[in-house]
Parts: structure tokens; sequence; C-alpha cells
């Protein structure tokens, strides 16, 4: 929208004026009456639509019917679009989701973008940055040449190369973006920000190599996903490898993440099988959290069945009032924990006194 009464609508290839000024051609599913249909030159491949109202602050669609292309072909029936009114993103409403710093021979680095929020925003509006040694942003480019929506639930990948990541991770260019030059992605560590036009920072990623899954042998061509778009962005703990026989998952759902780990109160756990070989599939064990009170300090350490420590997860840290914390199946010296069973011992104090304990076994399955 350019304003609460014109819809600028792009089109592939340049339109025959005359069908594409009619106003019967357009209709959207929340029956907004349309006064103008005005065809912009020089191109020919925009239309601006004057509305007699304001649009609905929702997502809602726009057909079109029976219009030509300037050389007198008709479009497809139905051609649809989704369409809102853009917004200008706060903090932690658009969230790097994954990132491919380590390519596999002839690829390309890529950033991928979640929308976690129920607001629509314009990409055209949006950029990606570096920062330099002493912390100042740099290397930044816009996503989107022209105006392109990202709507709420939507994921988008930004590659210099986006045949590769086609070619490479099966992805569709409906939600991918080319740039001319992605900021530095260093293969070991590297920061990558998102902001508004005017360099208000909406999310910021200083990924690590390290993030990694343990067992990964070869890390070429594998993302870092995001496991919850609502847990902080640069807690190591909510990065993982993509699954290997995926690789990467750019502008879809990622291979990796906690679906819903919201609990009412207590202590659980996801499962009580878990295998971790970065198969995509029950990769890691989460230990789900929640409490009536803040300033909780928490302790969950894992047992072998011999009563040996194996891994900490909490070192007598002041927790959220709920959260979570996993465990890929490593030791503390980050290396494969065997298969078997492990206790999961979980300790927590609050402020008034009051003593929490928990206590789970668990295998750790691995393939033969």
């Amino acid at each position: 929208f350019l304003n609460d009464s014109i819809l600028n609508v792009h089109f592939s290839k340049p339109l025959d004026s005359s069908s594409a000024s009619i106003i019967n051609t357009y209709t959207f599913s929340g029956n907004q009456k349309i006064l103008k249909a005005e065809v912009l030159p020089p191109l020919f491949d925009q239309v601006n639509l004057f509305l007699a109202t304001k649009p609905p602050d929702h997502v809602f669609t726009v057909i079109v019917n029976g219009i030509k292309d300037c050389v007198g072909n008709y479009s497809d029936p139905n051609l649809m679009a989704k369409v809102a009114g853009v917004s200008i993103p706060a903090r932690g409403e658009l969230v790097i989701n994954e990132v491919l710093f380590n390519p596999s021979s002839g690829g390309s680095d890529y950033v991928e973008i979640f929308n976690r929020s129920e607001k629509s925003f314009d990409l055209n509006k949006l950029i990606i940055s570096g920062r330099d040694n002493v912390g100042e942003l740099n290397d930044a480019i816009q996503i989107s040449p022209k105006p392109r929506m990202i709507f709420p639930g939507d994921h988008f990948a930004i590659s210099s190369y986006i045949k590769f990541i086609e070619m490479d991770y099966n992805s569709t260019d409906e939600f991918l973006c080319e740039v001319s030059k992605l900021p530095s992605m260093p293969d070991d560590k590297g920061t990558i920000v998102l902001t508004d036009e005017q360099g208000n920072v909406i999310d910021e990623l200083h990924y690590d190599k390290t993030w990694h899954h343990p067992f990964l042998k070869n890390e070429d061509g594998i993302s870092l996903e995001r496991l919850d778009a609502g847990s902080p962005t640069n807690a190591s703990s909510n990065w993982t490898s993509c699954a290997t026989e995926i690789k990467g998952t750019p502008g879809k759902i990622n291979s990796q993440s906690l679906a819903n780990n919201e609990i009412k109160g207590g202590i659980r756990i996801d499962r009580k099988i878990f295998s971790p070989d970065n198969d995509g599939f029950e990769d890691f064990l989460v230990v789900n959290y929640a409490f009536d009170e803040p300033g909780i300090m928490g302790n969950i350490r894992i047992y072998n069945v011999h009563g040996q420590p194996e891994k900490v997860l909490l070192n007598n840290e002041l927790l959220p009032v709920s959260g979570w914390v996993r465990w890929n199946g490593s030791n503390e010296k980050n290396q494969p924990s065997q298969s078997g069973l492990y206790v999961i011992d979980a300790v927590f104090h609050s402020v008034t006194g009051r003593k929490i304990k928990f206590r789970e076994a668990v295998t750790l399955a691995k393939r033969f």
C-alpha cells in the first residue's frame, strides 16, 4: 500500500493498459470497492488501485481476471495475491532464523528471516548489514530493490546466488531474495544485523561455528537453524545444525525446531528416548520449565547409570519464569556420549526458600 487508499500491484510482464485499467478486472476478498485502476508508465508492469475505504489491518486477497500483457496474451484466470497494510517492524518481530556461512563448493551464503508477528512488512524497507572491528554497521544491503511483502509466518532467505539455493536446497523463488552481495560471513564466526531504513536494529546474530551439532563430521553446505523464534537470538543453545540429509531449509520451516514448549507449570521433558544423529528426528532432549514466581535459580545435571556426571545444563543460573534447555547428547568435553540410560537431575530454588526437585530417566539411542 502506498497509503491508506492506494494499493500498488506489481506484475511480471508489461501490461495492456486498456485491460489493466478496467476496475472489474480486480476483486478483493474483503469486498473493498475500487474507484480507479491506473497503469503506471514507462514499464506498464504496475497498477495503482484506488480504494473507496481504508482496507482492513489483516491480510486479505486480491484476485485478477481478464488482464492481458502488452502483446495481447491473457493471463491465467483467478490470479491471486495476498496483500496487507505495511507496518514498521519493532525489535524482535522479525528474527534471523537460519544462516549458511560455509557453503559447498560453487555455492553461496544465505540468511533467512522469519516474521513471528501478526503484522506485515515490506522487504524493500529492510537492510542486512554486518559490523566492522569497532562495532559500526557495514556492508549494508537492501533486501529487495522493489516492494515485496513478508506476511505473518513467512520465511524469506536472502542470497547473492538464488539459482544455487533453488537447486541445492529445493527452494522456490517465491520466498527467496537475490542481492548483489551479502555482508561478509566468515566460516568461523561473524555478525549479521537486520535493521530498518533508519538503522534501528530489529534483530542481530553473532553466530559461531561451534554451534553446529558436535557429531557433525562435515559442516560444508550445512546451515545453522534457530530452534525457537521466541528465545534469545544469541543463545548458543537456541541453534543447531540442519538435518544432514536436508542440509538447509531457506525460505521454509526449519528441519530442527521446537514446535510448542509452553507448559502451564512445573517441569517436563519432551521425550524419554532421543537419538542425536542429526537426521532431523528426535536429535535432542528438551527440558521445559515454568514457575509461578520470578527469581528462580536452577541447576540441571545429567548422570550416567553409574552415577557419574555426564553434562551440566544449568549451573546455579537465574532463570526466567518459563523457558527450556536442551541436551544434544554430548558430554562436558563436547564429545558424543555413549548410548544407554541417563538421569536428568534438576533442582530449583526460589527467593522464598522453596525447593523444587525433578528427576527423570531417559535413553540415548544410536543407530547400528
